[in-house]
This record gives C-alpha cells, structure tokens and sequence, in this order.
C-alpha cells in the first residue's frame, strides 16, 4: 500500500510538473526575444562568464546582482553550445516548474493529502509565478524572466531537505542536511535577501525544537546545513571580499538603501521618479565614475568613499516631504498592493475563506519565515513583488483550505465542487497568460525586441568588435555583442569626460532613454576622436568642482544610407 501510495504521488508530481513546463514554455514562445532591463544584464555577466571575464558589468567587477543564474547559463551555454538567452531560460523554466516537487512535501508536512493536491494545481498556474498579474499597485509590466523561479526552487528545496532530514536516522539524515544546507546557499547566490528569509525561518525552527524539549542529536542537522552553506557560497564570498575590502554577503544594500524612502514613494507617485533616476546615473565631480557602487568601483577609488558620496547625494537629490507616520503609512499601501499583487483576485476570495476556516491554526514555519522577512524587507528596503515571492506557497494553502471549506458546505457535491472551483481558478489562471501574452503589451513588447535586436546587429557590424560603448540600453549591448557600458544621467559634457576618463570612444544616444540631445531620429551614434579625448583628459575640475566646458555644435549633413545623420563638433583647442 505504501509503495502504490508513493507511486501515486510521484505520478501526481510528475503530471503538475510536466504541466507548468507547458505553462512557462509558452509563456516564453510567446514572448518572444523581448528582454526586461534586469535580464538583458543577467546576460551580460553570463556571456562575461562565458568569455572568461569572470562577473564582470560596466568593465568592473559587479558584486550586487546574485552570480548563481548567470554562472549556471554560462555552463549551459558551454556544455550544450546554446545561446546564453536560451540557456538562462532553460534555467528559469525548469526552476518555475521542479519548485513544485519541495513545495508539495512542506505542504504535506501541514495539510492533508486532498488538500496539498489542490495547492499544488493552483501553483501550476498562479500568475504571480510566471509574471503575469493584476495590473494594479506597485508591479513589473514587461513579463519579466529574471532570478526568481531560481531562488524559489533552491529556497524551498533548501527547506524539505532539512525537514526530512529532521525525520531521519542515520546516514541519509547527514546527506539531506548537506543538500539543504548547499541549496540554501544556491539560493542566496541566486538573490541575496534571502538570507533574512533563512534566518528566520531557523529561529522559527529553533523555538520549536526547545518547547519540544529536542534532543542534542538533533542539532546534528542544522549543524551541518550550516558547514554545506558556508562551503557552497566560501568562493562568492571570498569574491566579495577580494573586490569591497571588506567581508559582505551582497553589494546591493549599499545601493538600495540610501535612496529606500523615494524607491518607496515612486511606486505610488511619478514625481519621486526623477530624483531616482537622478541618484542612480550620477558621476562624480570629476566626471570619472559612477557614485552608485553597483556599477563598480574602479581601481584607485575607496569603496568606502564612494559610498558616502553616494549615500550624500542620494539624501540632497531624493527627498521625501513625508513625517515619519506618513513614511510608515506608505509602506503600509504598498504591502497592501504587495499582496494583492501575489494573490490577486483569482485567489483573493479563497485565501480569505480559508484563513478564517483554519484560524486556530498556526500557519506552517514557512508561511511565519515569510511573513517576517516580507515585512523586515519591505519596511527597510523596499516593498517590491517579486521579493516576496515566497509568501505564495502560504497563500496557496490558504486557498485550498478555502475551496475545501466552500465545497464542504455543499453535501454531496463536495468532490464535484472542489474540481469545478479548482479547473475554473486554472481557467481563469490560464486565460489571463493567454491575453498578457497575445494582446497590445505582447506586441508592443514584440516591436521593442525587434527594434532592440535590428540596432544592436547593425551598429555592431560597423563598430569594430572590442568597440566600447556607452548607452542607456542592455539589451543592445547583448545583441550587439558588446560589454554594456552604462549612460550616465549628465549633460554632454559629462558625458564626454567620462567617455575620456573610461576609455569610451563610442557613445550612442536613443530616444528610447535619456540624452541630452533631443532629434528626431531614434540613434545618435558620437565617435569621440582620439585627439578629443587626449585633450578631455587634460581638462581638470577647479576647487568648485566645475569643468572646463567645450563649445558644443550639432550641424546638420546629407543622409548616408538612408539614415538622418549629423555631425557634432566639439571643441578643446585644436582637437575637434
């Protein structure tokens, strides 16, 4: 009867895996070769990877964005000879689709087996999983393909390993423990906030273990989770310390944090935005790098100094005219939408019915984990979606409680109602991919992908091929082949002394994003002379911190090719 049990079972996680294979593949075949922002630079240090420049962005080394998906599609790449755009999305679908398998086991630690099966269906389908969510609140609009099913899969694969390895004797109790504790680690290697989440949940854990009055054998298992942790993630620290100086878990706190409070009102209010943006390109005074430490810190800067600099700047240039209640008020709206965002209206319904159905019950360690790391995250970074995530599971539960509670009122046509409400929700689930994907943002997003690919081929056809670039856009930089080197948010005079002061020959200027000139054609391509830039270097800043300014004339030519062109002239002595 076991063996015919577990069978079942592994039949049943093999259809609802096989099926979210479906669902996120054609959520991929219909998105076509459209790239979200932080996907085109998860590529970028993929293919950096993979020419065996390490992780590299901007021509530094880059320690914000998590290495694990980047390193995994490089090896795809090389072992299977794929492009790295279909490498990372293999990686992505098959992480969105196999999170189900641990996710079954935490819910069959709680729920009974009907129960747990309903959850899972849900799950197959649930549109904050795969991008696709209510258009309402503070959420991403281009169907992003990003590190989240990743960290999900190793995350929750990280917890029913040391669940089971909890229930287990002997030397299977010890493999489990390693597995989960390496998993935790891929997990955090993949997006780094999820440290809040493991810690919490281990506390959690711990609480229990001491009312339960445990024995000391039992620590035998976090113990060695904690060893597999430390020894999986040893080279991405060491990583970090040899570029900061200093022993880190993420670059991204310095980042985010001192401009937390507008990332906050900007979800709600465009007119945060700008100062943001402002913020987040900003040079120094000389014009030579990027205040912002996740662009990199080059060699000869303090890290240290370059981040006090960035946090003074971010504090005079992103105010927020809000008291200390109207700050946490506004946290509040947006974990509000947060959630609805997670949940939306599909489920909405079904998580508030099943939560007061089981409201003598404790919520699972996982759905606690995650709902304090939600909050702590959210109060102190900043309320986004997609970092948290793994609340859905809970929700999930939730909402196959709630089916169960309304099909029980039913009689008789319990068994009848609980399959029609679940394939309904599927439905609905399933329409709403279908219409995001096929309708007026899906083709938009079409138009973008071609235009982004048809001018990152042709520039890099006339570019030669270790031509450096600045531009607004990643996704040109990953068709065109090149290694992206941000546009900073300054006037064309900043922007030229730090093309001198990087090495920056090329700089290219779009409709699409900021530039300082405005024309009626979408490209501006500048081809800075090499006299120009010798003589941009001479130029230095006064006590005030102000350049030398070159005259600057745009004059009009006759088209080449078919395209509007234009010569710009600038100006220092004899260089022009």
């Amino acid at each position: 009867m076991k063996l015919a049990s577990n069978q079942r079972v592994a039949l049943g996680l093999a259809a609802a895996v096989a099926a979210a294979l479906v669902v996120r593949g054609l959520l991929f075949s219909l998105r076509g070769e459209y790239l979200d922002w932080d996907e085109a630079m998860y590529l970028l240090l993929a293919r950096s990877i993979v020419e065996g420049g390490g992780p590299t962005l901007n021509g530094l080394p880059h320690t914000a964005l998590g290495p694990f998906v980047p390193l995994a599609s490089a090896a795809l790449a090389r072992l299977f000879g794929l492009e790295v755009l279909v490498a990372q999305r293999v990686v992505t679908i098959l992480s969105g689709a196999l999170v189900i398998v641990p996710i079954w086991y935490l819910l069959r630690q709680k729920a009974s087996e009907r129960v747990s099966w309903t959850a899972i269906a849900l799950l197959v389908a649930w549109p904050a999983l795969i991008d696709v969510t209510p258009r309402l609140g503070p959420i991403w609009l281009h169907m992003y393909a990003g590190t989240e099913p990743t960290y999900l899969f190793f995350l929750f694969l990280a917890l029913a390993c040391g669940e089971a390895a909890l229930r287990r004797r002997g030397w299977s109790t010890l493999a489990l423990a390693w597995v989960a504790g390496s998993s935790m680690a891929c997990a955090y290697l993949t997006r780094a906030e999820v440290v809040v989440f493991a810690g919490l949940y281990v506390i959690a854990r711990a609480v229990g273990w001491v009312r339960a009055r445990g024995d000391m054998p039992g620590l035998s298992v976090p113990a060695l989770a904690a060893l597999a942790f430390f020894v999986t993630a040893a080279p991405h620290l060491h990583y970090l310390h040899e570029v900061s100086g200093s022993w880190i878990l993420s670059g991204q706190p310095p980042v985010m944090r001192p401009m937390a409070e507008t990332l906050q009102e900007s979800f709600r209010d465009d007119r945060y935005l700008g100062n943001f943006m402002q913020a987040w390109w900003r040079l120094d005074t000389n014009h030579d790098y990027f205040l912002n430490p996740y662009w990199g810190t080059p060699e000869g800067v303090s890290l240290e100094e370059q981040k006090q600099q960035f946090a003074q700047v971010a504090a005079a240039t992103t105010p927020v005219d809000r008291g200390w209640w109207g700050r946490v008020w506004s946290r509040a709206t947006n974990y509000g939408y947060m959630l609805w965002t997670l949940c939306g209206p599909y489920f909405l319904v079904f998580v508030l019915v099943g939560i007061v159905a089981r409201r003598k019950e404790w919520l699972p360690v996982f759905g606690l984990a995650g709902l304090a790391a939600s909050l702590i995250v959210g109060f102190y970074l900043a309320v986004l979606p997609r970092f948290s995530l793994y609340l859905i599971p809970a929700f999930a539960l939730w909402a196959a409680h709630g089916i169960e509670a309304v099909s029980e009122r039913l009689g008789g046509y319990k068994d009848r109602a609980r399959y029609a409400i679940t394939g309904a929700l599927l439905a609905v689930c399933l329409f709403t991919v279908a219409r995001a994907t096929t309708g007026d943002l899906a083709q938009a997003l079409a138009a973008v992908a071609e235009d982004d690919r048809r001018a990152g081929e042709q520039l890099s056809t006339a570019l030669p091929d270790d031509a450096r670039v600045s531009h607004w856009h990643p996704r040109i930089a990953y068709w065109a082949g090149w290694e992206w080197r941000p546009l900073p948010l300054e006037t064309l005079d900043g922007i030229t002394h730090y093309s001198a002061n990087r090495d920056v020959k090329y700089v290219l200027l779009s409709s699409g994003g900021y530039t300082p000139l405005r024309a009626e054609v979408p490209y501006i391509l500048l081809i800075l002379d090499d006299a120009l830039l010798e003589a941009l270097r001479l130029v230095r800043s006064d006590q005030s911190g102000r350049h030398e300014h070159p005259d600057v004339l745009l004059t009009e030519v006759d088209p080449i090719a078919g395209y509007a062109t234009g010569v710009l002239s600038l100006d220092v002595g004899e260089a022009e």
